[in-house]
């Protein structure tokens, strides 16, 4: 499994463009790429022109497919011309810990306390 974090900042006077354009990429991804397992933006909570995006993919295969969709082209022109620069994106090779209780319990936790109900850990 394949989990990406982006970070992008809107320019202040294009934010509502920005979040267009996001909102475009967020729909047409879901519909159209088949290797996706989740993608979702959402605002920071000190900053309403940064946004984060979660995305989940099958496999490198796919993330790539989704880098070169058609559908991507219009949004990204736009962030081009809407946000302050480039996105900062890390790339992770995960596994998903299926029973994080025990593995908490066995003190693999990597914050050392227990996590939100619900919460899937990843590794790195």
């Amino acid at each position: 499994m394949i989990v990406v974090h982006v970070t992008v900042r809107a320019r202040r006077d294009r934010r509502d463009e920005a979040i267009a354009a996001l909102r475009r990429m967020q729909e047409s991804t879901r519909r159209f790429d088949a290797g996706c397992l989740g993608y979702a933006f959402s605002v920071d909570l000190d900053d309403d022109c940064v946004f984060r995006c979660v995305e989940t993919w099958r496999d490198i295969a796919a993330l790539r497919a989704h880098l070169h969709a058609d559908h991507m082209r219009e949004p990204d022109a736009v962030l081009e011309e809407t946000t302050t620069g480039p996105a900062a994106i890390t790339v992770f090779d995960a596994t998903a810990i299926d029973d994080w209780r025990a593995a908490v319990a066995a003190d693999l936790s990597p914050i050392g306390r227990a996590p939100i109900p619900g919460t899937v850990w990843c590794r790195p």
